[in-house]
């Protein structure tokens, strides 16, 4: 929520795209309001059931005039990305992840964890024998800031210098 604030100062609310019935969702939820109160921006919870539910809801989140869409990740928002992504850009709103395939596929930013290495970590644990179920979770070292500035252009933003020296990728 700090880097929205950042790259877009004077926006007032976010639509956060979750699966209603998981539990999972419904925290990190929790998480996007909180961080929201340091923030000022308003957060407008948009429950997606399914996939069959995904242009319904966004459409719900323009009449709630949000302007800008996030989502909490999870394998719907994944494989769905780039309808999301087309959708925002039709709409001209910036659509942000924690994923930077996300920023690849055309959304404005991404800040999330670099799970490259463990996936390559946990691959090599099995391999060498480990029992996937007895395998601790583990988090990312690592956070990656990617921005494409292409759909900055398109969607008539400026965003500030020093947010741009601090992305790892930046897509042109």
């Amino acid at each position: 929520m700090q880097l929205l604030r950042e790259a877009l100062p004077t926006l007032k609310s976010v639509a956060v795209l979750f699966i209603p019935d998981s539990s999972r969702s419904l925290a990190l939820l929790d998480g996007y309001k909180s961080a929201a109160t340091t923030t000022k921006i308003e957060v407008l919870p948009v429950p997606v059931p399914s996939d069959r539910d995904l242009e319904a809801a966004l459409e719900t989140a323009t009449r709630q005039r949000a302007e800008a869409i996030t989502h909490i990740s999870t394998p719907l928002f994944s494989t769905t990305r780039a309808w999301i992504v087309a959708f925002a850009a039709r709409r001209r709103i910036p659509a942000i992840s924690d994923d930077d395939a996300f920023v690849r596929e055309g959304g404005l930013m991404s800040y999330g964890g670099d799970s490259r290495g463990l996936s390559a970590a946990y691959v090599d644990k099995i391999l060498k024998g480990a029992k996937p179920a007895e395998l601790p979770v583990e988090q990312p070292a690592r956070f990656v800031l990617a921005i494409n500035l292409k759909t900055a252009r398109a969607l008539g933003l400026t965003l500030p210098q020093s947010l741009i020296s601090r992305a790892d990728q930046i897509v042109q």
